[in-house]
């Protein structure tokens, strides 16, 4: 989600977080294959922007 938030942002630009919530669905062991991170930028304000991220593996698709 950070690289998300920064795409978002002029050059040097910095920012916070208001809240961060995180689920966790399963755990991630050493026998799970590669995982993949995937941020998404959902909405844009002029002084707040929301974001939602998602860990796959490969067996999961995207």
């Amino acid at each position: 989600m950070r690289c998300a938030a920064l795409s978002t942002l002029p050059s040097r630009a910095g920012y916070r977080s208001l809240e961060i919530k995180v689920s966790f669905l399963r755990p991630v062991m050493i026998e799970t294959s590669t995982v993949t991170a995937h941020g998404r930028v959902t909405r844009r304000g002029k002084s707040a922007r929301f974001f939602t991220a998602k860990m796959r593996d490969k067996n999961e698709g995207v």
